[in-house]
């Protein structure tokens, strides 16, 4: 049956409904609700890392293994892992920065890379270690033109502490190219922009414009376009580093009911829409999705 979207009218969830809620570090909560949930099982099912049976022969089957990660999983692990921690660790605050490390010369081992990082990482914490607690997420990347790889990472001070670090002291800790920091603002009238000497830091100086928020800086943390066909299939695209709070949403199931009761007075629905699901030949709806953005009342 081929499918297609289309955006619905929004509605009340049923109180006795049984939603997904997805709850946030900084007090946001996603809600979503399925009118029909699938109850297909699915045909196949994981042995291990190298078989698997279909449940309807029971004939046990081997994956095609690959030497590089299939832009599938690439996708699934920037979309499933990677956003969910950032969204829920990073809002755009003055303890956060963005920071890209390049190499001067060509760095296209992949699995060369962790060594150049971990030995950052120590220098820079050493550094830093009476001034700030770290903790990070970091993207691995491979530039298109020269192809050669390269460090994506968002920084959190976690005490909150306005954060800031110098370029050029921070070239001089990575030591092996150039750098860019920048800082991330939260909200729509902010941008992120290039600090390079401390006497930009005037807070005035980062609202000349709105062209990015924490929201493209993710966006752009998670974006596909160049890491495609390159890593290795035991290879890690992303990893942590610092204080273990960097973490995913907490997901449960609940009664629309009992969840909404308890949170009417303290939050409040920023955003909702619908999205339905169609069947092209009959143009019958077959399902709609129903989600809701909760804020936290101020």
């Amino acid at each position: 049956m081929a499918i297609k979207f289309e955006e619905g009218d929004n509605y009340a969830i049923p109180k006795d409904a049984i939603v997904k809620i997805k709850e946030y570090y900084n007090g946001n909560i996603d809600v979503k609700y399925i009118t029909r949930k699938s109850k297909n099982i699915s045909q196949f099912r994981k042995l291990n890392k190298y078989e698997y049976i279909d449940m309807e022969t029971g004939e046990i089957r081997e994956y095609n293994l690959s030497d590089i990660k299939s832009d599938t999983n690439i996708r699934r692990t920037m979309n499933k892992k990677v956003r969910p921690i950032l969204e829920n660790s990073f809002f755009g605050g003055r303890n956060e920065l963005f920071i890209s490390l390049t190499f001067s010369q060509d760095m296209q081992n992949f699995n060369e890379l962790p060594k150049y990082f971990d030995n950052f990482w120590k220098r820079f914490t050493r550094r830093f270690k009476n001034d700030y607690d770290f903790a990070c997420l970091y993207v691995k990347e491979m530039q298109s033109q020269r192809c050669c790889w390269h460090y994506h990472l968002m920084l959190k001070e976690i005490n909150g502490k306005y954060l800031f670090v110098d370029a050029t002291e921070l070239q001089k800790i990575w030591k092996y190219g150039s750098i860019t920091v920048s800082r991330i603002w939260g909200g729509n009238d902010y941008i992120y922009r290039e600090i390079n000497e401390e006497k930009r830091m005037n807070d005035d100086f980062f609202l000349m414009k709105q062209d990015h928020n924490v929201k493209n800086v993710i966006s752009y943390m998670c974006k596909m376009k160049s890491k495609s066909g390159f890593i290795p299939s035991s290879g890690k695209i992303y990893g942590l580093k610092g204080k273990n709070i960097l973490k995913e949403p907490s997901e449960t199931e609940v009664i629309y009911g009992d969840f909404y009761t308890k949170i009417q007075d303290t939050h409040i629905i920023s955003n909702e829409k619908t999205l339905l699901l169609i069947d092209e030949k009959t143009n019958n709806i077959t399902n709609s999705i129903h989600t809701q953005n909760l804020i936290k009342r101020t």
